[in-house]
């Protein structure tokens, strides 16, 4: 296999496919850790042991070969780039946390390789490959994160009209993918508007401040919150507003943690998001389940009944929720109610079970469904998820129509309060039925979009493969968003 890939790389290298040659050969060291050391799980020490085993044994000391000049010039490089990391470290202590642990000829052979790249002229794409080699272990899961695959949040992005003056929120951001789109989407938007004149102060500042301003990142892991924002900084930057919290928690306790004021309820005018699945918070392991309705019994129109039978109309509580299930109501109160748009990643069980069904009326309730489009099984699989999943594009209603929600079960309480004919399991059914009737006249009177993708653009093990359906179906919700 070693054999033929060598083979490979030659061949590219004929053919003038440097990129290609580039990207095989930087796979080798870990293909012959791999062969070498099956038994060793980390990728890093079983390179470490096959690089010591075949290669560093015929090294000499980079000193030894020196002269005085090379070695005082190393020595000045090593000065002047660590200098640089304390000023980044004092701007931002979160991601330059580790010390430099290069020696100073290292260094120099980092800096001989880089000095010709200038990463403000290369494309997002060029810069996302080579990030994601470097991050390796976090991209393949190694971490518990499952990360969204590129041309999901490309497709993602595409499908909406962003505006340079929106609040653009994620709140479970990962590495940052959704946010580096949507900065890019601002910055080709740029290129567009000042053609010759990109790289001007006026072309920067059209997409630095959106950037720097616009962009908002919720990370629960340190490690990847960091990852993120080293991504960011790479891509140009907005990194400014990526904070390290769980984004279940509310926009007052963000603010006393991160000491971060801009994560406002009701503020955020597109969120992009694929929460973790599968996890459950459980009631008595937190203290913010009841800030969430959906931690509630009896809610949403198929589950009421008791409900609207309670004069009181008190509330009760489940024992544990799903955080996919949190994370939609968690979304809804950060946007906006004027243009306040939500495209999330959601498992196809609350699309589908029996036992989501209020969820699904909860949904109605808050949200105008645009479009939802179902992906293929193995959308995640080589990203080591294999849930069926779904993407919805919602848009929030505006608190004149959920108030209409809230009146409705009034009304029809006192109205059937006054049928005195009626025993108690009778009038019970009869608001129920009333209160079914009334509401679906002002929610159900539009269409939804709602398309089934087979076909995403790369198989299960994430190799591309032609013939996508994402850039059609992007354009189709576009049209409507």
């Amino acid at each position: 296999m070693i054999i033929r890939l060598v083979q490979d790389i030659r061949k590219a290298l004929e053919n003038e496919l440097y990129f290609v040659a580039l990207s095989s050969a930087l796979t080798l060291p870990d293909i012959c850790g791999k062969a070498a050391y099956p038994t060793e799980r980390s990728s890093r020490k079983r390179y470490i042991l096959w690089y010591d085993e075949e290669i560093g044994k015929y090294e000499k000391n980079p000193e030894d070969k020196d002269d005085k000049q090379n070695l005082k010039a190393k020595t000045e490089l090593e000065k002047r780039v660590r200098e640089l990391y304390e000023h980044g470290r004092k701007k931002d202590p979160e991601v330059f946390k580790d010390d430099i642990k290069l020696d100073k000829h290292k260094i120099y052979t980092v800096v001989q390789y880089l000095q010709d790249i200038n990463l403000s002229r290369t494309d997002l794409d060029a810069k996302g490959v080579a990030f994601q080699s470097f991050m390796g272990e976090f991209f393949r899961g190694d971490f518990g994160q499952f990360f969204t695959p590129n041309p999901i949040v490309e497709f993602i992005v595409n499908s909406i009209n962003i505006d340079k003056d929106w609040k653009v929120l994620d709140t479970s951001c990962g590495s940052g993918g959704f946010l580096l789109y949507a900065l890019k989407t601002i910055r080709d938007e740029a290129n567009e508007i000042y053609g010759e004149n990109a790289e001007s102060s006026s072309w920067k500042d059209y997409w630095h401040e959106f950037a720097e301003k616009h962009l908002f990142g919720i990370e629960i892991n340190e490690q990847i919150s960091r990852v993120a924002k080293m991504n960011m900084i790479i891509h140009d930057d907005g990194h400014t507003n990526i904070i390290t919290n769980d984004g279940l928690k509310n926009n007052k306790t963000l603010e006393i943690e991160n000491r971060n004021l801009k994560f406002q309820d009701g503020t955020f005018d597109l969120i992009m998001t694929n929460p973790p699945f599968g996890s459950t918070i459980k009631a008595d392991e937190v203290n913010y389940y009841k800030e969430y309705e959906l931690f509630e019994k009896n809610l949403g129109i198929t589950e009421i009944k008791d409900r609207i039978a309670d004069d009181n109309n008190k509330k009760k509580w489940r024992a544990s929720q799903s955080t996919e299930i949190l994370f939609l109501e968690r979304c809804y109160k950060y946007l906006n109610e004027e243009n306040g748009y939500l495209a999330i990643v959601v498992p196809d069980g609350i699309l589908t079970n029996s036992t989501s069904q209020y969820v699904r009326d909860w949904l109605v309730e808050k949200f105008k469904i645009l479009a939802v489009v179902s992906l293929p099984q193995h959308t995640f699989s080589h990203v080591k998820a294999g849930v069926k999943s779904s993407i919805l594009f919602l848009k929030k209603h505006p608190k004149v129509v959920t108030q209409k929600f809230e009146q409705t079960l009034k009304d029809v309480k006192a109205l059937v309060q006054k049928e005195k004919d009626l025993d108690k399991e009778q009038r019970t059914e009869r608001m129920l039925d009333l209160y079914k009737e009334r509401i679906f006249q002002f929610v159900n009177d539009y269409k939804v979009l709602m398309i089934e993708v087979e076909n995403i653009g790369y198989d299960a093990t994430g190799k591309k493969i032609e013939g996508s359906e994402l850039p059609e179906v992007a354009k189709r919700i576009k049209s409507i968003i």
